[in-house]
This record gives C-alpha cells, structure tokens and sequence, in this order.
C-alpha cells in the first residue's frame, strides 16, 4: 500500500519544520487543517480513497491558497519539500507526479494556477508588492508587517495595501488639512498598483 500523503508525507515534514523553528506550533495546526480539509474535499486518503485524486488538489484554487499562506509565514520551501517528496513516493501514479513537478516549478518561478484546470495566474507576492509600490510610489519610507506593504509618501500621508484570500485591501490616511491635495496625485497610481494585485 502507498505511504498516505497526509499522516506519512505531510505531517511529518510539516512536524520537521517546527522542531527547527520555521513555523510556531500554532502555524502547524493551520497547515495541517488546510491539508485536511482538501483531504476530505478530494479523496486522496490512501486508505479511504484514492491517491490518484491528489492531483487534483495539486491543480486547484486550494492548493494556491495554501501557498499563498505558507508563503506569507516564509516557509514556502516545507510545501516544496513536499512536493519533493510527492513525487519520490507516487512515481507510479503519473498524474499525480506530473501534477506535483508542475506545481514545484511553479511555485519556483512565483507563479500559482488559476484552479479549474484553466492555466496559470501570475499573482504578485509581497516582495513583488514592495517593489511595485516603491516604483509607483516613490516612499520615504516603506515598511512589510505580515501580508501588507504601507508607505510613506510624504506630508504625513500613508499608504498601505494588504493581500488577503479572496481580495486586496487598500488604505489611504491623510492629515485632515491636506487630504485633497494629498490624495489627489496619488489616484492614478494606486489604480495601477491595484491592477497589478490582481491575477491575470
């Protein structure tokens, strides 16, 4: 019988990883929720199910979703591992190892599929964030706390973007005197930087 990806594949290496201090236990506990919902979602359980639907997690929205998270805690690499480790145990199931190695040189390359088997989404990370707002923004100061990216731009006046799931929030402070002649220049900007925080 085949090694069952989520008690013998991934709960251990995700176990790995806090032993070594890359993610907190409580981080742990998200991963593997995630890990089971999708479980569950798609019946890969080797005991209950079939190995072989893992390649469909591989190529869904969940999937991207998981990345995106563990991308965000800076512990992209334990599901590289473990898509590593995907292809090594099912090198018999193609599909799954076909999915698997797509889905490794994706995340290499900062890309993420779109789900639904409808191609692949470039999506910007945080780092590529940072670097478009500082192009766009041109800040005295920029600034990354967990998923948002704030600047400042000058004349007290803030800006901050954060990435979330399903959409991206966008935050403009002003001093109450200057809010008009503040904001004004930046609406164009910000326009270009939203659209670029979207998926293609």
């Amino acid at each position: 019988m085949k090694l069952d990806f989520l008690r013998q594949i991934a709960n251990p290496l995700i176990d790995e990883y806090v032993r070594n201090g890359v993610i907190t236990a409580r981080d742990a506990v998200e991963v593997k929720k995630r890990f089971f919902q999708a479980e569950v979602k798609y019946g890969f359980n080797t005991y209950t199910g079939d190995p072989s639907k893992l390649s469909l997690f591989l190529n869904s929205r969940d999937f991207d979703e998981l990345a995106e998270y563990l991308k965000s805690l800076g512990a992209l690499q334990l599901l590289l591992d473990i898509l590593v480790r995907i292809e090594e145990v099912y090198r018999e199931l193609v599909e799954v190892v076909d999915a698997a190695r797509r889905a490794r040189d994706r995340l290499s390359a900062g890309q993420l599929t779109t789900g639904g088997g409808k191609g692949v989404a470039k999506c910007l990370d945080l780092e590529s964030l940072s670097s478009l707002v500082r192009e766009k923004l041109n800040p005295s100061e920029l600034l990354v706390e967990g998923n948002t990216v704030k600047a400042i731009v000058g004349g007290g006046l803030e800006f901050s973007v954060s990435l979330h799931k399903q959409h991206v929030k966008m935050v403009i402070k002003a001093k109450k005197g200057d809010v008009g002649r503040a904001v004004k220049g930046l609406f164009e900007k910000v326009g270009e930087i939203a659209e670029k925080t979207l998926c293609i």
